[in-house]
């Protein structure tokens, strides 16, 4: 009897360590999973012995599927919330890539602003160039340039042969030394020096620095024959001379401010006319 109590002892101990050790293995693990529990009441629903690890067996193995299922589940959400989100705006754009268009842009626009004020500063370079002092191998600016280049007053007056309001002009009552340029060309052409207050409103020269400067021609318009005074170079319409015993020569250049630009005697130098000068140290040195 005793001998039969420990061989069921030993049969049994052995059984035991045979499921510890074959619980382990997949093959086990999946057998224990599949392996109903022992009922509420105790009772075994199968011919196999229960162990206790199981249970516990099953319960990690349980767990692990639903997490699995649940990152699964998560995973998925995310892909189609994310396709959905493509499909509505047109593609998913990262904040990374976000930031590096923003950044294209602003160096896009950078490059825009450089290129555009590279190039007002070269066009106002070359007006400036084209403008200042006087050079007699400049061309003539055509009338498109003048039109944008010269005030709607002075064209008036130099290309259509306008005549300005007497007494409301810039320099029929101007004192200051210097000398009177062509608005077209920068030309000098009178000088304060020959200038003198013939009381009609309008700026009067005695002579100018150069009768070759000039071209004088009939003009027979308004019922009137008056002799027209227009610039050799340009083409300017400046005026009328006419005959006055007020002034030092017997003439008066009757001419409109709106057809010069004055450059007084201490901007000469800077302005490109300093071989000018010379014509005011003469007249200091005549007695």
């Amino acid at each position: 009897m005793r001998r039969v109590a420990a061989g069921v002892g030993l049969q049994t101990a052995q059984n035991s360590e045979f499921w510890t050790f074959f619980q382990r293995t997949e093959v086990g693990t999946q057998l224990s999973t599949s392996l109903p529990r022992r009922s509420r009441g105790g009772g075994r629903v199968n011919s196999f012995n229960y162990h206790p690890g199981w249970a516990i067996q099953s319960r990690n193995t349980k767990r692990r599927k639903l997490d699995t299922h649940s990152a699964l589940t998560d995973v998925a959400n995310l892909r189609f919330n994310n396709v959905d989100r493509d499909l509505m705006y047109g593609g998913r754009i990262t904040a990374e890539e976000k930031s590096a268009i923003s950044t294209y842009i602003g160096v896009g626009m950078a490059i825009v602003l450089i290129a555009v004020g590279l190039y007002l500063f070269f066009l106002v370079q070359k007006e400036k160039k084209e403008t200042t002092g006087f050079d007699p191998n400049r061309p003539v600016p055509s009338d498109a340039v003048l039109k944008r280049r010269l005030k709607a007053e002075e064209y008036y007056v130099v290309r259509q042969g306008g005549t300005e309001t007497p007494f409301q002009n810039d320099f029929w009552n101007n004192e200051r030394t210097g000398i009177y340029v062509d608005v077209i060309t920068g030309e000098p052409l009178f000088t304060s020096l020959d200038k003198y207050d013939a009381h009609i409103g309008m700026p009067a020269f005695s002579k100018p620095i150069s009768k070759d400067l000039l071209v004088e021609t009939l003009d027979t318009s308004h019922d009137m024959q008056r002799t027209e005074v227009r610039a050799k170079r340009s083409n300017a319409h400046l005026g009328y001379v006419f005959p006055d015993p007020k002034s030092p020569t017997g003439q008066s250049y009757s001419v409109n401010s709106a057809a010069f630009h004055f450059i007084s005697k201490e901007e000469m130098k800077s302005k490109g006319y300093e071989a000018y000068l010379s014509l005011f140290d003469k007249k200091a040195a005549t007695p």
